[in-house]
Order: structure tokens, then C-alpha cells, then sequence
């Protein structure tokens, strides 16, 4: 499960994330993180049941933590897609590959949201939803 959370500035000096790690005895993945004195923005997957799911957003709802729940992480407009190609030797994680018929193809399960891609699309097919 992917998820962006949004700390208010009175907690962007806590450690809550920390707190989640202990609580749910699980790995959670740091895709992306913003955080300053204003604000904290954390981008991060964990691997959640559903019943853990519920109490995971609980935690963080009760400690005013806006919680969003991910599907994707890079939106792609397909009518813009031209399957150039550009995108894809940029890919650090090698989320974007040409298939056979030379079509671009994104994986959205390894896609760490770097950004790369989309500064390279040149028709702007490409689009981060955490952003």
C-alpha cells in the first residue's frame, strides 16, 4: 500500500513515523519526503492487512496526520504517449521498458517517483500524482 502523509507544522518536529515503524512491527519504503519547519510531506509504501490498514490510518488521523491513500504514483496520458522512448533510459529502477511491439510500458510496483521520466517526456505524457 502506497500512502502520502501530511504533517502539520506542530508536528513536523515529532517523531510519528518513528512511532508508526514500532507500532506496526512492519518495513515502511521512504519514496519521497519534504519536510521543513512549515510542514512534512512523507511519500512511503508499507506492506498493510486490511484490519492493519484501518488502525494504520487511525494512528495517524488521531495524531493529525492527514492520511491519502495511493493507487498510482505516475499517471500517464496515453493519448499524449507517443511511445518515443525518452523516459525510459532515464528510469533508475527500470519501472519503464519498451515491450516488443515498441510501446513504452510502466510498472507502476517498481516506480519510486523520481521524477526523471516525466522532466524527459517531450509531449508532457507523463504526470507524479504525490506532487
Amino acid at each position: 500500500m502506497r500512502f502520502k502523509l501530511t504533517f502539520p507544522k506542530e508536528l513536523a518536529d515529532k517523531p510519528v513515523f518513528s512511532e508508526a515503524i514500532l507500532r506496526f512491527h512492519k518495513p515502511f519504503n521512504i519514496i519521497e519526503a519534504d519536510v521543513d519547519a512549515e510542514k512534512g510531506i512523507i511519500v512511503a509504501s508499507v506492506d498493510l492487512s486490511e484490519s492493519d490498514l484501518k488502525d494504520f490510518i487511525r494512528f495517524f488521523e488521531e495524531r493529525g496526520v492527514r492520511v491519502e491513500l495511493l493507487a498510482k504514483l505516475l499517471e500517464v496520458d496515453l493519448e499524449r504517449c507517443i511511445s518515443c522512448g525518452a523516459c525510459v533510459s532515464l528510469c533508475p529502477v527500470e519501472a519503464i521498458t519498451i515491450a516488443k511491439d515498441w510501446s513504452v510500458v510502466f510498472d507502476e510496483e517498481r516506480c519510486v517517483a523520481c521524477g526523471l521520466c516525466v522532466n524527459a517526456c517531450p509531449t508532457h505524457a507523463l504526470k507524479l500524482s504525490i506532487r
